[in-house]
């Protein structure tokens, strides 16, 4: 599945840098600001929070935080009629603890966090009036900080993994300030949903 993805974005993207430059899409910047649900990032920081977070002690229990939302903010400007080029940033957190029954205290926690930074494109398909079908691409790095604490003591990791961004359905709508829907998955969520100014 990841080479069909792999495929089409290439094939789009070959597409878009044939198309001649437009002036009126060259140099126009986009900042997006969108909330992405179910994120990639997400399954691996709940994987670690959830396997750091196992407490065989007697008589307590359990507690978790893992929102499974990602905030994400994308910088782009055109370069044609078709594709715009830049940078995203999105931020995800879970986190978990153990306490005991009859007392409310901590016997473990363990957190994560895990920022990703992509390079980005955006392909556009279709576009009529206010409405635009295109696609959003990036690949990257994803970075893991979890931290986890046991009897007062702390056990800090940092972990860097290739992260990416396929979106292959996405739609905007508006004039200077648009909305959009993006479908696919990666660092920002299998559906991420937000808005963006053009300059």
């Amino acid at each position: 599945m990841k080479r069909v993805f792999a495929f089409f974005a290439l094939a789009v993207l070959m597409h878009a840098l044939s198309q001649p430059i437009v002036a009126q899409e060259r140099g126009v910047l986009q900042v997006r600001v969108g909330a992405g649900w179910l994120s990639l990032p997400d399954f691996i920081g709940g994987l670690v929070v959830g396997l750091g977070s196992i407490d065989t002690t007697e008589g307590v229990e359990g507690y978790s935080f893992a929102p499974m939302i990602n905030p994400n903010v994308e910088l782009l400007c055109g370069v044609n009629e078709w594709l715009a080029l830049g940078g995203s940033l999105s931020v995800g957190c879970a986190a978990a603890e153990t306490r005991f029954e009859q007392t409310g205290e901590v016997s473990k926690s363990t957190s994560a966090l895990y920022p990703t930074i992509c390079l980005a494109a955006t392909t556009r398909y279709f576009s009529s009036g206010r409405v635009t079908i295109y696609g959003s691409w990036g690949v990257g790095a994803m970075m893991l900080l979890s931290r986890q604490t046991l009897s007062s003591e702390t056990n800090t990791q940092v972990g860097v993994a290739p992260m990416a961004n396929l979106y292959p359905l996405c739609l905007s709508w508006g004039g200077s300030a648009r909305g959009f829907v993006e479908l696919g998955w990666g660092a920002k969520g299998i559906v991420n949903v937000g808005g963006f100014f053009r300059f």
